[in-house]
């Protein structure tokens, strides 16, 4: 029982605290518990105050669900007096429920605003201002011994507007400065040793690896995408990444200064960066975007990439389907890209889908043409407002898109495709971990 999530339908209108919060809608869901907009029955009709609770079946006691509740609680009140960490205001126990009291932020997560309100594109003070924040609520918690393991933008809260964040869910914290649970947090997230098996103690610091998660985060502010799916081999973007480190800028509109910082997070956890130069970085760079002219001239990934995030704020060519051709092969560099096949649907507004072929090898399969498919919807300008790749991102897990996703192999839909063959096998995750990190230079 403990491990189901409660029924939303049986606690929507129910009020809790001896009638002082009445669960209104849900908002989603947590670790291990569902989540709900609550209303304060005894604020002002003209000055209403809402709570976030998140509702969890109560473990029995001697269970190992009820010490991680335990923990969750204990981890989050310790920290939750810092601006930047959700406050947790009190922990109500009613019948077979646990109800934690937290700040309700209308803005929703992080998330959110990255897919669907990207108020952080070419927006450098914003990127500063809110990056740093969720640095300072992340240095707060390790000041207190406490390391949250799956720092990701659904964790982040968000205000209104976006201009203010705050780390909530700390469900999979620990107090532990090393750990030998590898695995723990989300995939796209987790630094390689997280995942890999660690050092050769058998144990990864997780001090480095919410470093790692910020990282990731802050490319993904930047250019609407993760860099990866998963730091690991078996993942393409990643292994090309590792065997060059320039591959980020290659793939993704990020600055010269972005891509330096990102430099210095993405690398062994002994070279790590520290949070508090990481903050310092952050304000002291000029911008964390490539200017239009630069994406005119980087590589055919770059500038799809750019479309799909930057959408009409790019100068986009005005005249016809061909100038998508023109944008992606110009003459005075050498990562054009040809246009092959347009398909014009019937529906209106008729989206457009063309077929481009690179005129390099793919960075990721080192064997193949890069082939790429995009479908563009033309407004009555004729400009490009969005440009989205295919295919999308893979369900079910709701992650942003990796740039990988730009990438698709020339070989027949028949054949298997080279990101699903298994490439080598490390004969230990000790093995793994060191391979991957003795490729990754450092400045």
């Amino acid at each position: 029982m403990v491990n189901a999530l409660p029924r939303v339908d049986r606690l929507i209108g129910r009020t809790i605290d001896n009638g002082r919060l009445c669960l209104i809608q849900p908002l989603g869901q947590g670790s291990g518990g569902v989540v709900f907009r609550a209303g304060d029955t005894t604020s002002s009709i003209l000055a209403p105050r809402d709570y976030a609770v998140k509702c969890m079946f109560k473990a029995e006691k001697g269970t190992r669900q009820y010490q991680f509740q335990r923990r969750e609680i204990q981890y989050h009140s310790s920290v939750s007096s810092h601006r930047n960490v959700i406050t947790l205001h009190r922990v109500v126990e009613e019948g077979d429920y646990l109800f934690l009291v937290l700040d309700y932020c209308p803005g929703g997560d992080m998330f959110k605003f990255l897919r669907e309100r990207p108020v952080f594109r070419r927006n450098d003070d914003l990127v500063k201002k809110v990056f740093v924040q969720l640095v300072d609520a992340v240095e707060a918690c390790h000041d207190r011994g406490v390391f949250h393991r799956d720092i990701k933008p659904e964790n982040i809260m968000c205000n209104a507007d976006g201009t203010s964040v705050s780390l909530g869910d700390f469900g999979l914290a620990t107090e532990h400065g090393w750990s030998k649970n590898f695995g723990a947090g989300t995939a796209s997230f987790m630094s390689p040793e997280c995942i890999g098996g660690g050092t050769g103690e058998g144990t990864y610091c997780t001090r480095s690896n919410d470093i790692w998660a910020l990282g990731v985060i802050l490319t993904s502010m930047i250019s609407g995408h993760n860099p990866w799916h998963r730091a690991a081999m078996t993942d393409d973007c990643f292994r090309a990444f590792v065997h060059d480190p320039t591959f980020i800028r290659n793939m993704l509109p990020i600055s010269s200064a972005a891509d330096g910082i990102l430099r210095r997070i993405f690398v062994r956890p002994s070279r790590r960066i520290s949070l508090s130069k990481l903050r310092q970085l952050v304000l002291d760079a000029d911008t964390f975007f490539m200017t239009d002219d630069e994406i005119a001239l980087a590589t055919p990934y770059v500038q799809l990439a750019a479309a799909s995030y930057l959408g009409s704020q790019l100068a986009f060519p005005q005249d016809s389907t061909a100038s998508l051709g023109v944008l992606l092969n110009t003459s005075d560099h050498k990562w054009g890209a040809e246009v092959v096949e347009i398909k014009e649907a019937e529906s209106e507004p008729a989206p457009v889908t063309v077929q481009l072929q690179s005129s390099f090898k793919s960075p990721t399969t080192r064997s193949q043409p890069a082939f790429i498919v995009l479908e563009t919807h033309f407004e009555e300008e004729g400009h490009y407002p969005f440009v989205s790749p295919s295919p999308p991102p893979p369900p079910p897990q709701p992650i942003l898109p990796s740039f990988s996703d730009f990438i698709v192999p020339l070989s027949p839909p028949s054949k298997q495709s080279t990101s699903s063959k298994k490439l080598w096998r490390p004969q230990s995750p000790i093995r793994l971990f060191r391979r991957i990190m003795d490729k990754i230079l450092v400045d």
